[in-house]
């Protein structure tokens, strides 16, 4: 029968590593209630914690998560194994169900039945991400309706000033229709002409959207178009996202086992076997 042995030879280092990861987590936690107190419950802001976003509504999570994971290394007698084991499962299928299913007003690219996603988190003002938009995009087309991209934010404020701005205009173009337009033309325009939210909101112009509107939705952090960015946000947390783009791949079914890329990974992750009898073979 199966077990976890008490015994171990390498138990007292699984239990440092587990101490060390729960203290983490508390600190976190700690830091977090104290850096994001008085912003809002779930909201996006430009709060960071440890060097990753978040806010009031993640350091709870964090502090209690952490406590019990430390509680439990205290005990020890297998029961730090079982808490990190479960806990480990529980953080991951929800924070993968949450990735593929949270947001029913997802912004998708490509046929949204299709067999294999490609979720993304980005930053509108990442060198990179922008470099990679086309490709994915070209790379999502020629598939023809084998895969779908779902595009998600995580605006990394403490190096890019407009990267929230930048966000909350592209889902408050996304209540038009008009997404992928606005997203395309920011990535279009020259890095070194988007100094201001100003010259953000000549884009959104220019792809058909009221200034007047937009306005009012990037200056209001109750609006729908932040609610948006912060269910992004808060996923990307809770994956430990530290730079843009990232990329999950998954395939109908087994959403709760995505496969991690960044850049020109996501070509070679398609050709596995899992994804090509996925999409019946496609792209072969």
């Amino acid at each position: 029968m199966a077990h976890n042995p008490v015994n171990h030879p390498l138990r007292p280092l699984y239990r440092v590593i587990g101490f060390l990861a729960g203290a983490y987590l508390v600190v976190f936690g700690i830091v977090g209630l104290i850096q994001t107190s008085g912003e809002p419950f779930t909201g996006a802001n430009d709060k960071t914690v440890l060097g990753q976003g978040g806010n009031l509504l993640l350091s709870i999570i964090m502090l209690a998560v952490g406590a019990i994971v430390v509680l439990a290394t205290v005990i020890g007698r297998n029961v730090d194994t079982a808490v990190d084991k479960y806990l480990g499962w529980g953080l991951l299928v929800l924070g993968t169900f949450g990735l593929a299913f949270s947001r029913t007003d997802a912004n998708i690219f490509g046929d949204p039945n299709a067999p294999v996603t490609i979720v993304e988190f980005a930053d509108l003002q990442c060198p990179s991400c922008r470099s990679e938009f086309p490709k994915i995009k070209e790379l999502v087309s020629s598939y023809k309706g084998k895969v779908r991209w779902i595009f998600r934010h995580y605006p990394l404020t403490n190096e890019h000033p407009l990267a929230l701005t930048g966000a909350a205009m592209a889902e408050f173009a996304a209540t038009k229709g008009k997404f992928f337009d606005f997203v395309t033309a920011v990535y279009n325009a020259d890095p070194e002409s988007l100094k201001s939210a100003d010259d953000l909101l000549k884009i959104a112009e220019s792809v058909g959207l009221s200034p007047t509107e937009v306005r009012a939705q990037v200056t209001d952090e109750s609006s729908v178009a932040f609610n948006r960015v912060s269910r992004d946000v808060q996923a990307a947390s809770v994956y430990g996202l530290v730079w843009t783009p990232t990329f999950f791949i998954f395939s109908t079914g087994n959403e709760t086992k995505p496969d991690v890329a960044v850049g020109d990974e996501v070509q070679e992750v398609l050709k596995l076997k899992k994804y090509q009898q996925a999409m019946g073979n496609a792209g072969q």
